[in-house]
This record gives structure tokens, sequence and C-alpha cells, in this order.
């Protein structure tokens, strides 16, 4: 190995013709070994990456090892420091040295294939240090000067190769990265529950975004809410007592998603959690963040819309349906005191008990509905169906006019529409005292529109706002659809709700 050969100059640019090739670690460091051979008789190579914020190192690659460095998927090359790296914190490693005394050689098991020392090339690259590549021969023989001195300037081209290979990963690694936070967020808007939302996110996390093991925590008591690990192992930490909630893990992330919630990563692995990790975390809890504010305020909305509606139905009950029967046994009990008195106007009496009966029998057959309402496959027939109960043979004539086929309406969506048309129509029919309404319903400029107009009495735009009209909006608001209510005294009320569907048929009748 001391001896100079005229072949070396071409043996390295040989080296450097194959490291422009090469665009991983383990394809360059396999590069070296048939250049090297013939010119230093280099059988064996291995690498290690250094990582400044953390300031330990990593292997990366190898080739050629002998069995007692292979063994246990080479266990050796693992172990947390030795001779070369120690050298290298010192600032003792500023050019290719020989490494006589190797503790990694030295207490390995088995047929080292006759290797006692390496050297050791420190790899650098626009005078940053990127980490260590040794190199062996068989033999006690040590490397002269000139082949140290070919092997720094080898040293100086793995780097070059390392980075463009190192930035080559990354950018494949991000590009993977953003495709799967994108699919996470599509995923994750479909979920309507909180709980929902948190499994889902932790279950994606493992399977989407290679996070090893997550949990989702409340702030409050640090409670586990949900989790997921690609091992399927369980979280049997404490948070307030333990750092790592998960058995065996070795690194942690922890990032507030909301003042409720918080996001805990950990890893198995050795090297733990890189920036490129981070940064899927960070990016993972902000999506999280923006899909449980969301889900939760149309929870609300959703809460609120059933508060009000029961309460109105609860109203109804008692301002129409058991006054009308108040007013039937009155009219019922006047008209049989005065057939045993003997007095004149019983069969009107009782003509208008039946009216106050039927009406309240309509009401009724109202709020049913009301209660049973069911998102339907085929809006326009549900729309038919419900003016056909409100018209109910007395008061306005309703007209409706449908120019909607069949088409996939969301279920939560279908529903909204129908009970802002009931609601319309209800509100109508006790206190427009219109003579007419007109119900219409079509596609407009992408989106379906619903329409319902009386020509009422009408109200002025600063009367105070009724329990019926809020829940209109705020069924409206839940699931992006614009409502707008129109009235003046004396000129009627129009109710108009623009909900923005695709892929709807639209029949010109």
């Amino acid at each position: 190995m001391d001896s100079p050969s005229p072949h070396r100059s071409d043996a390295l640019r040989r080296v450097a013709e194959a490291l422009n090739e090469t665009l991983d670690a383990e394809a360059a460091i396999a590069a070296l070994l048939p250049e090297l051979e013939g010119v230093l008789g280099l059988r064996t190579a291995w690498a290690f990456r250094y990582r400044p914020e953390r300031g330990d190192f990593v292997k990366i690659a190898a080739t050629g090892l002998p069995p007692a460095l292979a063994a246990d998927g080479q266990k050796a090359l693992e172990e947390p420091s030795c001779e070369c790296q120690r050298r290298f914190h010192a600032g003792q490693l500023e050019q290719a040295v020989n490494m006589v005394t190797c503790s990694r050689l030295r207490d390995a098991e088995g047929d080292k294939e006759g290797l006692v020392l390496h050297a050791s090339v420190p790899l650098r690259r626009g005078g940053h240090m990127l980490g260590i590549l040794n190199v062996a021969a068989a033999g006690a023989a040590r490397f002269d000067s000139e082949s140290l001195a070919l092997l720094s300037a080898v040293g100086n081209q793995f780097a070059v190769a390392l980075g463009r290979a190192e930035s080559h990963q990354a950018a494949q690694r991000r590009a993977r990265q953003l495709e799967a936070l994108a699919e996470v967020a599509r995923v994750l808007l479909a979920e309507r529950d909180p709980q929902g939302v948190l499994d889902r996110a932790a279950s994606l996390a493992v399977t989407h975004l290679g996070i090893a093991r997550l949990a989702v925590l409340r702030t409050g008591d640090g409670q586990v809410v949900a989790h997921a690990a690609a091992d399927a192992s369980r979280p049997c930490g404490d948070a307030a007592q333990s750092a790592m909630l998960f058995p065996g893990s070795r690194a942690a992330i922890r990032r507030l998603v909301t003042p409720e919630e918080a996001l805990v990563a950990e890893t198995d692995r050795v090297g733990g959690f890189d920036a490129a990790d981070a940064a899927v975390i960070d990016a993972l809890a902000a999506h999280l963040h923006a899909v449980l504010c969301a889900v939760r305020r149309e929870h609300q909305l959703r809460q609120t819309a059933v508060v009000q509606e029961r309460q109105r139905i609860a109203a109804d009950l008692h301002d129409a349906v058991s006054q009308r029967l108040f007013a039937a046994v009155l009219n019922l009990r006047a008209g049989g005191l005065g057939a045993r008195h003997g007095g004149d106007g019983v069969a009107a009496r009782i003509a208008a008990a039946e009216q106050e009966v039927r009406i309240a029998q309509a009401e009724l057959r109202i709020l049913a509905r009301t209660l049973l309402l069911q998102a339907p496959a085929d809006v326009g027939a549900a729309l038919r169906d419900l003016v056909d109960a409100f018209s109910v043979g007395v008061g306005p004539r309703i007209e409706a006019r449908i120019t909607l086929r069949r088409g996939p309406i969301p279920p939560e969506r279908a529903r909204v529409l129908l009970r802002v048309a009931q609601e319309a129509l209800h509100n109508a029919l006790r206190h427009a005292g219109a003579r007419v309404i007109r119900v219409s319903l079509g596609r407009r400029s992408g989106a379906i529109v619903l329409r319902v107009r009386d020509d009422g009495v009408g109200f002025a735009p600063s009367a105070p706002r009724g329990v019926g009209l809020v829940s209109m909006e705020a069924r409206a608001a839940a699931v992006g659809a614009q409502l707008s209510v129109r009235s003046r005294p004396g000129a009627g009320t129009t109710v108009r709700l623009r909900l923005p569907v695709e892929s709807v048929e639209e029949v010109v009748p």
C-alpha cells in the first residue's frame, strides 16, 4: 500500500465519473471500491453522516463488510461512538489518517477477513463537515502519505456526491410528504365528528406520513384521547410523569393543536426525528387545528339548530295545535249549550270546531314531518311532498315550480335545503296572511337555488328575528350556503337559499 501508482490520477478521475452518476449514499460508496481496489487494495468501506443538531453520527452506507462487521444487521457500525468520531469531535480529523486503533474492528466477533486497521477520511463540502468515510484493506500495513492524499481527494468528491444525493432525496421526500399531507387534509375534512377527526388523524399520521407512533392528549389532564402506532403498541406512560408515552420510544415531539389538545409523536429510531420529520409534524398539527376548529364550529351550529328547532316545535304545539284544539272545545261546548237551550248558531259552532280540528291536524302532520325528515335521494320529489303536506285545504294556495332532476346532493346539504323550505313555508302559513305562496327550486350558475315567496303582510327589516329565521341561518352557515330574507311591510316576504353543489341536472319545463 506504500508504493505510488501512476494510475492513481486516472483512478481519481474514474471515481469522480462514477460518483457523478449516483443519487444515494449506498450507490456512492459502492462506486468507490471498484475504482480504488486496484490502486489501494481497498475491499471495505463504510460512512457516517454527522448531525450537528444532535452532535452525533449515524451510519449511512457500507459495502464489502466482513462477516464480523456485517453480523446482526451491521450492529457493530451502530455503536454510538468510536475513535475516529472522537478525533472528529476533538478537531483532530482535518485530513485522511490511519486509524490503527479501531474499537469496532477490535470488538467485533467473528471473521474479519484480515482487516486490522482502516483509514478515516473527513467529508467536507462548502467548508462544512458532513461526516467520515472509513476505508480498509486486508493486512496491517498502513496507508502511505500519497495514498492518504488520494483518499482525501476521494473524500472531497464523495462529500459532493453525498450532498447531491441528500438534496435529491430531500426533494423527493418533501414531494411525497406534501402529497401525503394533501391526502390527509382531504380525508380529515370529510369527518364531521371531533372525535372522529382525532382518531383519523392519528391513523393517517402512521399510514400516510410515516410517523411511527402518535397520540393526542387533552391538555387539561394529559388523558390520551386518540392514538395509533405502526407496531400496534399502545401508550402506557403518563404525559405528566414520563418523558415517553409509548414503550421503547427514544425521541418525542410535542405540538399544541388547540387549547384543549396536544399532539405527541414518538419514535424508537436511534437517531430520533430529523428536521424533515419535525416539519411534517408541524404541518399535521396545523391541519388538525384548522379541521378541528371547523368541525367543532359546524357541530355547535348543528346543535344550536337542533335546540332551536325543538324549542320552536314545543312553541308550535302550545301556540298552534293546543290553542286550536282549545278553540274547538269552546265551540263544541257553546254548540252543546245552544242545543240544550234551543239557541241559534249550533251548526255554525260545530262547523267552526271542525275547521279548527282540521287545521290542528294539519299542524300536527307538518310537525311530524319535521321530526321524521331525512336526506332523500331526490330532493325535487321530496320538496313536492313537502308542499303537498302544507297544502291543508285552508289558508293560502301553494304553487311549486321545481326544475331540478334527481342529482347527487350530499345528505347533509339535502337536509338543510328541505329544513329551510319547511321553515319558510311554516312561517308563511302562520304569520304572513298570504293568499299565494310560490316555491321554486332549480340550478343557477353552479348552485341549487331555493326560493319561497309569499304575497303576505311582510315585516320591517328592523323587526326582531324569530327562532325560525335564526335556525335557518345557522343551518345554511353549517354547509356553506347563502341565505337571504327580503321583506317589507305590505310587500310580502322572499326567502332565498343558494347551495353550491356540483353535477346537478336541470330540466327546462
